[in-house]
């Protein structure tokens, strides 16, 4: 029996006055519209943060990481995230 891909959640930067969220937005919809459709999801960070049971259990569950261009702007000697990629 062939397996069931793994889905992945990504994290796209939540900063819409920001033009690296835009940037990982868009990277992101990409990534889930022609790069790996029905493979991959977005996880809604605001959703996360405030404790919504879905996108916990998603994380919990499945690999779950933050857009490149989110962590990659984040300012030096900012913590970065160690999800996995």
């Amino acid at each position: 029996m062939a397996e069931e891909p793994v889905k992945v959640g990504l994290i796209s930067c939540a900063g819409e006055d920001l033009p690296e969220g835009t940037i990982s937005r868009l990277a992101v919809r990409r990534v889930l519209e022609h790069l790996r459709p029905g493979q991959a999801v977005s996880i809604c960070l605001p959703l996360f943060l405030a404790g919504n049971e879905g996108e916990r259990d998603f994380a919990r569950n499945f690999p779950t990481s933050p857009s490149t261009a989110a962590t990659s702007a984040a300012p030096s000697g900012a913590p970065r995230s160690t999800a996995a990629r």
